[in-house]
């Protein structure tokens, strides 16, 4: 039994530990191999913007989105203040968070801590801006609305 628990507890750690540590100069094996995809640039900036429907091309990303509730944001000024005030909405949604513009493995740390319990997929976010056509973050996409 605690055979078949493993994979799912160390996937467990590998979310909730931080990936790098002030009190450690030297890098885990994943703290290395995210360094190595860093920085993630993408086409959309902080920045505010008006509610909007995806409308008729929910059907058409409805599959992409799998239904799930999803957040966009970075580790600048307006995606923490956004995230501290959203948090009890995106925990309450289950929402998935996923990364804008991030430049080094402390911005990650930060922005993990700051949104726990939810989960922080270190991925970067501009498949999703792009093909649903986002030009701002942090966005929230719930049921077929972009807002923030």
């Amino acid at each position: 039994m605690l055979k078949k628990l493993l994979p799912v507890l160390s996937l467990s750690l590998v979310l909730v530990v931080p990936v790098c540590s002030a009190q450690s100069p030297d890098q885990s094996p994943l703290a290395k191999m995210i360094q190595a995809t860093l920085p993630f640039s993408t086409s959309a900036s902080p920045g505010r913007f008006a509610t909007y429907s995806l409308s008729n091309r929910y059907d058409q990303f409805k599959p992409m989105l799998s239904g799930r509730t999803f957040c966009v944001l970075g580790a600048d000024p307006l995606s923490l203040r956004w995230l501290s005030l959203r948090k009890e909405l995106l925990v309450k949604h289950h929402a998935i968070c996923y990364l804008a513009n991030i430049q080094t493995l402390a911005e990650i740390d930060k922005i993990r801590q700051a949104a726990h319990p939810l989960n922080v997929n270190l991925v970067n976010a501009d498949v999703f801006l792009n093909s649903l056509d986002i030009k701002q973050y942090p966005v929230i996409v719930h049921q077929g609305w972009v807002a923030q």
